[in-house]
């Protein structure tokens, strides 16, 4: 899968329902639903419990898109399918993600400080961005305080990834606790790449590092 090709099936799609992305087209909030309806009946999908609520589209989309490659030749980073994974987590534990990491990872790690949706209470702790930086102004938004995506949502202290990072130095366990099984922890610090080639987000940092190397 790739980002890339998920955006221009998605883009070809949405100019032939409304001309353009329907967060850019849509005037108001009963047109966005309207356009979402009308996306909903190209693709046959049935009307979601919140209907102004556009994932089903966006996952469906996301599915159909074409494949950069044919599946295991190579490595490529795609954000999306950290939204694979935490639809699978919901469908099967009926809790949402942040309810399931709390229950089963942050509460039993003592990782107090790890959020997706972050307490009020809790902002003035979160290190903001200067506007001047790239991305800076939407990192340090409100949006991003209570943001729930799992492929860049979570908000956490350095103090909590040393636990979680701790309990795989452990084999799986942190004071007494068992958070992982040895198998997992094998399994999830394996390098399932070392037969593939390079990523192309490898090899453009190694050539430019190369390049960079060269010329001093």
């Amino acid at each position: 899968m790739s980002d890339g090709k998920i955006n221009e099936y998605s883009e070809a799609f949405w100019n032939g329902i409304c001309g353009g992305y329907p967060w850019n087209v849509a005037k108001d909030d009963d047109q966005y639903r309207e356009i979402l309806d009308k996306a909903r009946d190209a693709l046959d999908l049935p009307q979601p419990d919140n209907p102004n609520n556009d994932y089903d589209v966006r996952l469906r989309l996301s599915m159909s898109a074409p494949l950069a490659f044919r599946p295991g030749s190579t490595y490529n980073y795609v954000s999306f399918s950290y939204n694979l994974i935490r639809d699978l987590i919901e469908r099967l534990s009926g809790q949402t993600l942040e309810q399931f990491a709390r229950e089963n990872i942050f509460e039993p790690l003592g990782m107090s400080d790890s959020y997706w949706h972050l307490p009020e209470e809790l902002r003035p702790r979160f290190a903001k961005r200067s506007p001047e930086d790239k991305g800076g102004e939407y990192l340090s938004s409100v949006h991003m305080m209570e943001e729930l995506s799992p492929t860049g949502g979570l908000k956490s202290s350095l103090a909590d990834l040393e636990r979680f990072a701790q309990m795989f130095l452990q084999g799986g366990t942190i004071n007494g606790i068992r958070i992982l099984s040895p198998a997992s922890v094998r399994l999830m610090t394996k390098d399932m790449n070392e037969k593939l080639p390079p990523s192309q987000l490898v090899r453009a940092r190694a050539e430019f590092k190369l390049g960079a190397w060269l010329g001093r």
